[in-house]
């Protein structure tokens, strides 16, 4: 069949959705002639501007306010585009994002009742992907999505992304005496606490691999402004500007390595074909690490290990990590 007018939703996070977008780059390619609309928050509209392929990003806001402020939010996409769609692939697969898929009318796609992480969702789709195991990659995950119209492809790849030359990072590594491709990145941010090392364990990552490479901590909010300049202050390594996301995906280009908990950056590390090390805590590295060969993702497996809760008091499965074969891995580079 062919469609007309396809609406992906896939409001957040940041990482998730650059999981998606070889799902999409699927999609762009199998349907070259259909429109293709992205529903996103805000930050997620931000990030998507910068792939190639997506007709329309809209612009979705359910996370914050009231509840009427968000009913308010729903009539005003209902308004535009309710009706609009031939078909509806909704890779969120919660209440919210089911049910507004629901609303906007159309063929709705999602994934099998136990691949969602509110089963309650299952009920507004008119069709649902075959059973995949959670153990497995999220990004086959994803493309196992479009089997629900009978779209089958086992390629990973990325949609086009200008890489293109940034003053803002060309001018902070220039005013800091580093070159291009010599760099390595410490990410200190990862959206929920339980995945990110401690200030001591960067403390003593940064110190360690500093002493034969320039290392750059990169980070994203005000919390991870103040663990980076902690750091900076006991370890003489570098601290980024704010980045943006066109700064952030060229800075991760040119780098010499990224090492990163799993978050924005280390995934974009993989669509750059950047070196990762990736660092996992409460998250499984088989099905949110990096799929490139040669990559290394660094975890402690323990009984309660790959729990996926955003909160620890124990954090047993972070604070226990060997931080060595970081530095063993950056040698051999």
């Amino acid at each position: 069949m062919n469609y007309k007018e396809i609406a992906i939703i896939k409001l957040s996070s940041l990482g998730d959705i650059v999981h998606t977008l070889p799902a999409f780059k699927i999609l762009r390619e199998r349907f070259p002639d259909s429109k293709i609309y992205w529903f996103a928050e805000p930050a997620g509209a931000e990030l998507l501007k910068n792939f190639a392929g997506i007709d329309k990003i809209v612009i979705v806001n359910l996370k914050k306010g009231s509840f009427f402020k968000k009913l308010k939010e729903v009539f005003r996409i209902l308004s535009k585009y309710r009706k609009k769609f031939d078909l509806i692939l909704d890779f969120q697969g919660l209440l919210k994002s089911s049910i507004l898929s629901y609303l906007l009318k159309g063929e709705r796609a999602g994934f099998h009742k136990r691949n969602l992480r509110e089963p309650a969702s299952g009920i507004f789709y008119t069709k649902k992907a075959p059973f995949y195991p959670e153990e497995n990659h999220v990004i086959l995950k994803n493309m196992n999505l479009l089997k629900t119209i009978e779209v089958i492809e086992d390629k990973i790849e990325y949609p086009h992304c200008k890489f293109e030359k940034n003053l803002l990072v060309d001018d902070f590594l220039k005013k800091n005496e580093i070159s291009l491709n010599e760099y390595l990145i410490i990410n200190v941010g990862g959206g929920w606490e339980s995945k990110i090392l401690s200030t001591i364990q960067y403390i003593k990552l940064a110190m360690m691999l500093s002493k034969k490479n320039k290392v750059i901590i990169l980070w994203g909010n005000r919390d991870e402004e103040v663990r980076a300049n902690e750091i900076v202050k006991s370890t003489g390594v570098y601290k980024t500007p704010f980045f943006d996301f066109p700064d952030l995906i060229y800075f991760i280009k040119k780098a010499k390595a990224v090492i990163s908990s799993d978050s924005l950056p280390l995934h974009i590390a993989d669509m750059t074909n950047t070196v990762s090390i990736g660092i996992f805590g409460p998250t499984s590295p088989y099905r949110n690490g990096s799929l490139k060969k040669g990559n290394l993702s660094i975890f402690k497996e323990l009984d309660c290990s790959f729990c996926y809760k955003r909160n620890c008091s124990n954090r047993a499965c972070i604070n226990n990590l060997e931080l060595e074969p970081i530095s063993l891995f950056i040698e051999k580079l």
